[in-house]
This record gives structure tokens, C-alpha cells and sequence, in this order.
């Protein structure tokens, strides 16, 4: 029988969806679908591979179901398992990344015409061919495959040491259990970056038996806010037409105006957020850049919150000055016998230098969205061929027209936080989700188009 074929290349939750979405999908001509990973993971990615418990997800249980239509489909799931989870809990990470790892293992055993195939390998190699719109991936350790649609969704690619002359051995992975082996033993920790990540750095250290204090630098000196409960009549309509102003300043007023009403900005941005994206798409690139500048730092601590226990935590540890938060930028790293030095240039400062001494550091300075700072093969192969491009702002992929112009269909998507430069909000369930069931749809479209 004669089958289409399709390649994802990474099995995080957005392209675990997407292949998820294809396989249950009735075609009239059966459907063979490659979901590749290379670190053979399938669902979980690396946000849901967590090295404890103590990460936890930032979004109540409730809210969290993988499917557009079924947005309690989590809970659903957890509560099968343990019975006592409440709908308003945060709960492990690692049970979102088993929840995420059950839906991949049931589509993939499901008896059906399409069929989804997980590949443990590592795409390096990408190939369109013109005339037949079809794309061979090279794997490092495999053979190559063929396919006729592809989509790269290869998460988050987190930034790497800020200057190049710096060796990355002065850092630790947040994500490796090894990380925190030693924080019992260890008197300070230093932390590159003040949001979510670094939050998950400070809790599981401290579950960890570390008792000694932290420096936490980041460019505004900012740490992320809590969660705060909010009653349904807070949720107030916002004005018609209100994202398709195309102006910061006034996106600014209204946020403002709305959040000194309520005495909150959290539910303001709650009823943004299904036309965030609109919002993004009618402003300039002029006014795109100004958002970045001016309103970016103050909107990424109300937009991405933290559970209300860890804010407290926090909140302890700044009184109790085992936490100092410091705005400016490392200027310079080294090693000295078995400590490390930092030199930090405050912010507003232009040649001034604070030094601290510490016992180890952890990178936590987020996601790079210039790809061409990206040394991934496959990122770099993307970039040269001219499949992909740095989008201007810096935020990821710039638009990806139709690759064969002769071709009656697209061929090649990109899903995920590479979207962040066209889309802005792309990085949580919610929107990730629709996002993932779109282009499964698209996908289907262009192939009957053929």
C-alpha cells in the first residue's frame, strides 16, 4: 500500500502532539510518520525530563491537558494514578513528562492505517529536493530517510556561555541531578539569570541540603512573581479591538489602566493571552523592538509566574540574606585554585565592577534565539542551505515561505520556540498545543493537495 510520509524532528511535547495528531488522523492514504529524538526520549523533552520532584510545573493541573478540546485531560489522567491531586496543585514535572510519555506510547500501539515510528537518533543533515518536494534527513547513526512533509521542532535552544573565551566547564546544567550532588559542601552558589530556571536552580538546591547563599545576577534584577488566586468576576472584558492597535505605548496604557482597577496585573494578562498572538503579528517591526526594550523585563515576570511556596521561598531567603539579586552582567569568569570569581558590571554602570568569589555557577540566562549563535549540525545546515532564517529580532526562525516555488503545497514547518520571532507567545501548553493540532492540519491539507 502506498503511503505518504512525514519527519519530526524532535519529540518534545510540540512535536510529540503534532505526530500524536497525525496518527489519529483518517486519510485516504495511509500515513507513515517518523518522530525523531536524540536523546530518545518521546513526549517529555527536556522541560519534562526533570533531575528531581522538586521541579515543578508553573500552571495548575487543571489547565495542563495536552489537547485543545480537552484541556482537563491531565488531571483526568494524574487523578487515575493519585486519586487525592487537586485541581489547583503544581504538581512534578516528571508526572507531566510521564503523562506526555503514555500519549505517544498509546498512538504508537494503536492499530491503525497511519503508522508512528519513533527513531532514537540525531538528525545532522537536511535535504530539499526541488522536483519532488520531498526532504532526505542524514541521522548520525542511522540511515537516511525520505520523506515527503518535515517539521523541525526542536524546543528550546538554551543560550551557551555569554563570551566565547569562557569555558563552559565553569558551569553547571541546571537539568543534571550530578549538578547539585555536592550542595551540602558548598558554601555559595552563583546564578547567571533571574527567571524561571533559576528559581528551579534555588528550590532544588535547598532540597538538596544547601545551606550557604546565593548571588543571583540578571540584566534588571528581577525574580519572577507568584501565582495569585483570582475570583471569575476579576476577569473583566477587555475593549474590542484592542490588540489590533499596533502601539506599545497604548498596549501599555491599557495594561496599566486595567491592573490598577483590579489591584492585579496577573488577570489582565490572563484575558490577553488568546490574542497575544494577533498582538504581536499588528505591531511593526519598530514597535516589535520597543516592546523588547522597554517592556519586556516587567513583562516576563507577571506574564511567567512561579508557584506562591516558591515565591515565599524566595522571599525567605532574601530576609534571611542567604539571597542577594543583583542587576548588571557578568563581565568576566575565572578559576582560582578550587574557587571561581565573577565580575559583574552593574546595571547603568559602564566600566565599575563588582567582584564575588563562589563555589560554583549555574547558567541560567535562557533561551538563544539568534540561530546564528546556534553550533548545533543541524541548526547550522538549516541556516546555510537557506531553509530557515535569524529572524531580525533575534528571537528565532524568521517566516518560512514555501521552499519549492514550483510546489503546490509547503513542505517544511517549524514548531515550537523557534516560532517566538512570529508568534511572541509560543512557549506554554496553552498555545503550543493549538499550535501543534494546526499544523498537523496543515500538513493533511497540503497533502491532498497533491
Amino acid at each position: 500500500m502506498h503511503m505518504r510520509s512525514i519527519a519530526i524532528i524532535g519529540a518534545g511535547f510540540s512535536g510529540s502532539l503534532t505526530a500524536i495528531h497525525l496518527a489519529r488522523t483518517t486519510t485516504t492514504t495511509p500515513l507513515k510518520i517518523y518522530l525523531i529524538d536524540r536523546r530518545g526520549t518521546f513526549g517529555p523533552g527536556l522541560a519534562y525530563s526533570p533531575p528531581s520532584d522538586t521541579f515543578r510545573l508553573n500552571v495548575k493541573a487543571h489547565a495542563m491537558g495536552a489537547f485543545p478540546d480537552d484541556p482537563q485531560g491531565f488531571l483526568h489522567w494524574l487523578k487515575e494514578r493519585e486519586p487525592q491531586t487537586a485541581p489547583d496543585a503544581f504538581v512534578s514535572r516528571r508526572h507531566y513528562g510521564e503523562y506526555l510519555s503514555h500519549l505517544v506510547e498509546q498512538a504508537a500501539a494503536t492499530n491503525q492505517p497511519n503508522q508512528l515510528m519513533r527513531v532514537h537518533d540525531e538528525v545532522t543533515h537536511l535535504t530539499q529536493d526541488p522536483r519532488s518536494n520531498t526532504f532526505t534527513l542524514r541521522l548520525k547513526n542511522g540511515d537516511p530517510i525520505t520523506v515527503d512533509r518535515c517539521v523541525v521542532a526542536i524546543g528550546n535552544l538554551m543560550k551557551g556561555p555569554l563570551d566565547p573565551a569562557w569555558s563552559s566547564e565553569l558551569f553547571r546544567n541546571p537539568y543534571d541531578s550530578k549538578s547539585y550532588s555536592d550542595a551540602p559542601s558548598l558554601s555559595s552558589v552563583a546564578i547567571i539569570g533571574a527567571g524561571l530556571t533559576a528559581v528551579d536552580v534555588i528550590v532544588e538546591a535547598e532540597a538538596r541540603g544547601f545551606r550557604g547563599h546565593y548571588t543571583v545576577i540578571s540584566r534588571h534584577g528581577r525574580l519572577p512573581l507568584s501565582h495569585e488566586p483570582h475570583a471569575p468576576q476579576m476577569q473583566q472584558p477587555l475593549p474590542v479591538g484592542w490588540e489590533s492597535s499596533g502601539s506599545v505605548a497604548k498596549l501599555l496604557k491599557l495594561v496599566r489602566q486595567r491592573s490598577q482597577h483590579l489591584a492585579s496585573s496577573q488577570p489582565v494578562i490572563e484575558a490577553m493571552r488568546p490574542l497575544l498572538q494577533v498582538m504581536w503579528q499588528n505591531l511593526s517591526i519598530a514597535e516589535r523592538r520597543r516592546f523588547l526594550r522597554h517592556v519586556r523585563p516587567v513583562w516576563e515576570v507577571h506574564r511567567h509566574r512561579i508557584p506562591a511556596e516558591h515565591a515565599l521561598m524566595l522571599q525567605r531567603l532574601r530576609e534571611e540574606r542567604r539571597l542577594d539579586l543583583i542587576a548588571g552582567h557578568v563581565a568576566s569568569t575565572r578559576r582560582e585554585k578550587n574557587r571561581l570569581t565573577i565580575q559583574i558590571t552593574p546595571r547603568g554602570a559602564r566600566s565599575s565592577h563588582l567582584t564575588t568569589e563562589t563555589d560554583a555557577i549555574f547558567l541560567c540566562a535562557g533561551t538563544e534565539g539568534d540561530l546564528s549563535r546556534i553550533e548545533e549540525p543541524l541548526m547550522k545546515d538549516l541556516l546555510h542551505q537557506g531553509l530557515i532564517t535569524s529572524g531580525p529580532l533575534k528571537l528565532g526562525a524568521g517566516e518560512v515561505d514555501d521552499l519549492a516555488p514550483t510546489a503546490s503545497s509547503q513542505a517544511l514547518w517549524i514548531l515550537g520556540p523557534l516560532q517566538r520571532e512570529t508568534k511572541w507567545e509560543i512557549t506554554a501548553v496553552r498555545e503550543l498545543r493549538e499550535e501543534a493540532l494546526l499544523i498537523a492540519q496543515q500538513i493533511i491539507s497540503s497533502l491532498k493537495k497533491e
